[in-house]
């Protein structure tokens, strides 16, 4: 996820995102790992980082509960379930561990991207505290 992966309408009331080129299963937040590390300014995520996932997790929350009254998923939870589950420290752990296997990817494929230095200095705080993440 890049910002060149996103579209805008013209009045900026809509956004789209697209990214084909490598799918699969993860957590939903690495695609946050990615957008940061690649398009925004290790400078500003120096200082907003906290700021920027706890309006994340917020938005997230809220449409978790929207879809919160009915039966959302194939083992019957609901949305709300969901939302319960994902609190704050669940997705910044998650986050964490994006990060680490994002900096991982990049050291082997090449490393690039406007928040490149808040990237791998992040990476190197959390590195220590892996075995905790995993738990």
């Amino acid at each position: 996820m890049k910002n060149e992966n996103l579209l805008f309408s013209a009045d900026n009331s809509r956004c789209a995102a697209y990214d084909f080129q490598y799918t699969g299963r993860s957590y939903g937040v690495r695609d946050v790992v990615y957008l940061f590390a690649s398009s925004v300014d290790s400078a500003v995520l120096d200082s907003k980082e906290a700021e920027y996932l706890s309006y994340y997790h917020s938005q997230l929350q809220e449409r978790l509960l929207v879809i919160g009254g009915g039966s959302g998923a194939e083992d019957g939870s609901s949305g709300a379930d969901a939302a319960a589950r994902y609190h704050a420290g669940v997705m910044r752990r998650h986050f964490e561990l994006a990060l680490l296997d994002y900096v991982r990817f990049m050291a082997g494929w090449g490393m690039w991207g406007s928040g490149l230095d808040w990237a791998v200095r992040r990476a190197r705080e959390v590195l220590p505290r892996v075995q905790q993440l995993l738990r």
